[in-house]
């Protein structure tokens, strides 16, 4: 595998949801490991999002699914 060596930027059109946003997005992925989404054609200011977090919080998500239920109040 390559090291990211300057940001690489796609577009993207996602599966249409109802939201009031437009479905095309501008994706980049910075060489830290930030990810960066926009809208197409808007001026907003994007949204940045760190990858080792998301993975961290999605492992994490996975593994509280799987964790078995506690008994119960009042049983012992």
């Amino acid at each position: 595998m390559t090291d990211l060596q300057k940001p690489l930027r796609r577009r993207v059109r996602p599966r249409a949801m109802p939201h009031g946003y437009r479905p095309e997005l501008v994706v980049t992925l910075h060489p830290g490991g930030l990810v960066e989404l926009r809208e197409v054609r808007s001026r907003q200011a994007p949204v940045e999002l760190d990858l080792a977090t998301l993975y961290v919080k999605a492992r994490i998500q996975e593994a509280m699914a799987r964790r078995p239920r506690g008994r119960g109040k009042g049983k012992r």
